[in-house]
Parts: structure tokens; sequence; C-alpha cells
């Protein structure tokens, strides 16, 4: 005779949802505006408009937003799989210039950082200089008029920081801010860095960790 463990009806299904994030970022967000039909992000670092996205989920879900990666080829990807969004080619850094892009057999592990780069275990394809903007230009270029920003994931394997920075804070405050910090598994080591002093300084505070990626909320907001 079946255990109780087996009687599991298929109602219940609803509740279950697949995660396209690397950590289940996307679960965690999907917690935070389960209540809100529609709504609005920003991926610097997207990757793919599918794979390890933070963002895909919400897609599905009738959102729209702006996805920004620098991989030469990524932006014809996304244009096919994500037609609401608008997609840009080009790379993230607090000044408008070029830097070195380093690009892996593994491409969530590409990166600017020499640093990260030379720790990295999958085989290096290709280094070229690559166009860099600040944030804060990109937004006012192709944000909507009033558009609210709902979140901000950012995930650019090491200069995470130089992003934060190159954003106009008085300007342009998601709700949320989802960013990757490498090697912070401990919330202490989150605490004394120099990443969550910035967002600090920004009345931004710390509302939840995943093992990389760590969520700000707005406190001017809530």
């Amino acid at each position: 005779m079946l255990g109780e463990a087996f009687w599991y009806s298929k109602k219940l299904y609803a509740h279950h949802s697949l995660s396209f994030s690397q950590e289940g970022e996307d679960g965690i967000l999907q917690r935070i505006f389960e209540n809100k039909v529609l709504g609005f992000y920003v991926d610097v670092g997207s990757h793919h408009p599918q794979r390890l996205s933070n963002t895909y989920r919400f897609y599905l879900r009738g959102w729209n937003g702006i996805n920004i990666d620098p991989l030469p080829g990524s932006k014809a990807r996304f244009d096919a799989l994500r037609k609401r969004d608008v997609n840009l080619e080009i790379g993230i850094s607090d000044i408008s210039s070029s830097l070195v892009y380093y690009t892996f057999k593994e491409p969530a592990l590409n990166t600017f950082d020499p640093k990260v780069a030379e720790k990295r275990q999958s085989e290096l394809i290709s280094k070229a200089e690559i166009p860099v903007l600040c944030l804060r230009d990109v937004l006012a270029d192709y944000l909507k008029y009033e558009q609210k920003i709902d979140f901000l994931t950012i995930d650019v394997e090491g200069l995470d920081l130089q992003v934060l920075r190159s954003n106009d804070w008085t300007r342009f405050r998601p709700s949320f801010v989802l960013v990757e910090e490498l090697d912070m598994r401990d919330i202490s080591d989150v605490i004394g860095s120099e990443l969550h002093e910035y967002m600090m300084s920004q009345k931004y505070s710390l509302y939840a960790k995943c093992i990389n990626t760590l969520f700000y909320i707005d406190s001017c907001t809530y």
C-alpha cells in the first residue's frame, strides 16, 4: 500500500516553479514581488536570456526590462528570446572608456577583472578591448520617463562595485539591488566589506543573501 508521502495532489504543484537563477535568486524575488503583476528590471551582466538568469522567470510573467552584457553576439540571442526587453551589448564600469574583456569556454566566467581572470579554471578563449559605459548614462538613454526599476541585478564577475559606483542613486533608485560579492560566504565578511559600506552610504540596507549574491533594499522607500 502506498504511504502518505506518495499521495500528493496535482493541484499542489501550482506552488512549485522552476528556478533559472544560479543560486535561487529568482525564488527570493518571486516571494518579494508575488503580488506584483507587471514590473521592470535591469540586468547588468545578463549572460544569457534563460541560463543562469535572475530575470527570465519575470519575463515569463509578463515583466520587461533592460539586459546588458558585453559578450560579442549576446545581443542577437537576447533579441531572439527576449523581444519585449531592451538588449545592449556593452560593458558597464565607473568610467566610460574601454577595458580588456576575458572570454572563457564557460561564458558565465567571463570578466573584465584581470585578477579574477587569473583564477579561472576554464579555458581562456580570447582577450579583447570592449567599450564600457557608466550605468547612469545607459539608464538615462534607455529608461522611459518616470519608469520605476523594481530590481537591479548585477553579476559582472569581480567589478560589481565599479558598476554600483557608476549609477546616479539620486535619479535611479531600484527598490531592490542584487549584487554578486565573490568569496563573501560569511555575513560578518559582508558587513565589513567596501561594497556593503557603499550601499549603506546610498541608504540601502542588507535584506537577504545567497552564496555569492547580496540583496539590498531601498531604505528610503521601505
